[in-house]
């Protein structure tokens, strides 16, 4: 398997209890790289016509919290989550927080 001191039926058990949360991690890292150096190759970025916070907000809700939790997690009130949802909602077209999750990732913005 890998290069590891652990014998593979021991790594396969390690692998199944930590995917879920080294795969949540890798996708933030990579999220948070692309917020920072999305301007190299991202024209709807480039023009800061998405706010940092509603970048964090949107990145966020495409790893699947909820408004609390997102508003918890970057001290912003529900409300205001709220707000950078449907504003980013009603600038991509988007119908709901999953369609404009996808639309985020087809138009690169996440």
């Amino acid at each position: 398997m890998l290069n590891s001191p652990l014998s593979d039926q021991e790594l396969a058990f390690w692998l199944k209890d930590y995917q879920v949360p080294l795969l949540n991690a890798c996708f933030y890292f990579h999220t948070l790289l692309m917020r920072d150096y999305s301007y190299l190759f991202n024209p709807w970025l480039m023009n800061e016509m998405v706010s940092d916070r509603a970048l964090d907000v949107l990145t966020l809700t495409a790893n699947g919290l909820s408004s609390k939790e997102i508003a918890s997690k970057i001290n912003l009130s529900e409300k205001g989550v709220n707000y950078h949802l449907n504003h980013l909602r009603e600038w991509l077209g988007a119908e709901n927080r999953v369609h404009l999750v996808a639309l985020a990732k087809d138009m690169r913005i996440i």
